[in-house]
């Protein structure tokens, strides 16, 4: 047996998968925060529903808590995950309008993030890990125009007390194109960081604490978004 041959069956014994000839992993990672940015009560947490055919480890329930992890394996590039998130209120939480960052990128075998400049050698693209959001109608998506790996998700209705919103995340993937030796034996992680900011404060807040001008109609949907 040669030595090149030797070498993909180590990788693959590792790795588990072998995608055209070379090692491909996949993982996901997502954590949850909560920010309270009022005076008042103001309480939210991010609620996970992992995809149980394809984890390999995950909470055994799918319920708010502070600090949330799942992770995939076996995963090529093109599959989908069905790993759902959503935000939940508190009981006592005060109507909020909701937030949630997502920060992707690429992690080395020894669980390093590749901190690579677009253009570097070496640079691995964050575009890559697609996530994909049903409820175009109330969740409104915005990439960062500065950095690639920050995706914003705005739920457009103001959320009350002990409710849910719709999902903002349904399933995520890696793009297929990406599946190259560059990305072999790379991992991709997802972050989530929810806030809110309390309804009663109003458009004034969301633009202090956001940085966003918004338009609100009569129900107090935000019906226009205006990064500054």
């Amino acid at each position: 047996m040669s030595k090149k041959k030797k070498l993909t069956l180590l990788l693959v014994a590792v790795l588990i998968v072998a995608v055209t000839g070379f090692t491909f992993a996949a993982q996901y990672t997502s954590a949850d925060h909560t920010k309270k940015v009022s005076l008042n009560t103001l309480g939210i947490s991010l609620v996970q529903t992992a995809d149980a055919s394809l984890a390999d480890a995950k909470d055994e329930e799918s319920t708010p808590s502070d600090r949330a992890k799942v992770s995939y394996k076996n995963i090529i590039p093109g599959k989908t995950i069905n790993e759902k998130l959503a935000v939940k209120t508190d009981e006592d939480s005060q109507p909020a309008y909701i937030r949630v960052t997502a920060t992707r990128y690429w992690v080395d075998k020894e669980g390093k993030k590749v901190e690579k400049a677009e253009g570097e050698e070496g640079y691995l693209d964050p575009e890559a890990i697609e996530i994909e959001t049903k409820d175009q109608e109330n969740w409104k998506v915005i990439n960062d125009e500065d950095d690639p790996e920050v995706v914003y998700f705005y739920y457009l209705l103001p959320v009350n007390s002990d409710s849910e919103t719709s999902h903002l995340m349904d399933s995520f993937k890696i793009n297929e194109k990406y599946a190259d030796n560059d990305y072999a034996d790379m991992s991709t992680r997802i972050d989530f960081f929810a806030e809110g900011v309390q309804q009663s404060a109003g458009k004034d807040a969301i633009l202090a604490s956001w940085g966003i001008n918004v338009t609100l109609d009569d129900s107090g949907k935000i019906t226009n978004i205006e990064e500054q």
